[in-house]
């Protein structure tokens, strides 16, 4: 499996916006892409947040590749939204597999989106 962590950080007083655009637009096309595992968005604690976070699991490298494209190394900042957008940043992670992972009580070590 592979973990995408994509880090952007907003314009002055851009944060509103931005989270519609991930709200209405990004996280539903991620979340109906075949091969993705997990999702999670956050943003940091600070007053106003200025930052955001998507960390995706992925199947395997080929379902990433489908859904990002041949350019799916790179921190993708599409023409709608590069007004918003000071900064982006994107790590690829490959999941170790372990002999014996150690969950959390009460959780998985890789859930689903059904969670």
């Amino acid at each position: 499996m592979i973990i995408r962590v994509f880090r952007s950080r907003v314009k002055p007083g851009m944060h509103e916006e931005y989270e519609r655009l991930l709200r209405d637009t990004a996280i539903p096309l991620m979340l109906a892409a075949p091969g993705l595992v997990k999702l999670h968005v956050g943003t940091p604690l600070d007053d106003p947040p200025h930052e955001f976070l998507l960390m995706s699991v992925w199947k395997d490298i080929g379902s990433l590749r489908a859904f990002m494209g041949r350019r799916w190394r790179e921190s993708v900042v599409v023409p709608g939204e590069a007004h918003l957008v000071a900064e982006a940043i994107v790590d690829h992670y490959e999941v170790l597999e372990m002999d014996d992972p150690m969950p959390v009580p009460g959780t998985s070590p890789v859930g689903s989106l059904a969670e």
